[in-house]
């Protein structure tokens, strides 16, 4: 089992984030999706961040259940939709799970950092 990765940003002149680096290993889980099953990701002890990865459109809820949106949603409970051409960095913020669910069979990797 790995550690949790350091994580920092790298800024420019504007202070605009152009790049991310972090130590070389660390923890890593990957979760097989069936369809439309909603399935809930124990966070690792330190993690303060999760960067997602995933072979197509996948909805992620950091400290809830996610939900594919089928309806609107006003209330901001909404989950964010990853699609697989762009990894997505979440915050957790002090999350225990991070919720996942895709509409089709996906696989996703989870990568957390401190």
């Amino acid at each position: 089992m790995g550690a949790i990765r350091n994580y920092r940003q790298i800024k420019d002149g504007n202070r605009e984030t152009v790049a991310f680096s972090t130590a070389s290993g660390g923890w890593v889980d990957a979760r097989v999706l069936a369809a439309n099953t909603a399935e809930v990701h124990t966070v690792p002890t330190g993690a303060n961040y999760v960067l997602v990865t995933v072979t197509g459109n996948t909805w992620v809820n950091v400290g809830a259940a996610a939900a594919v949106a089928s309806a609107d949603v006003t209330n901001g409970a909404g989950s964010v939709l990853v699609v697989n051409t762009l990894p997505r960095m979440f915050a957790l913020n002090g999350a225990a799970t991070v919720g996942i669910i895709a509409p089709a069979i996906q696989t996703a990797c989870l990568e957390f950092y401190s």
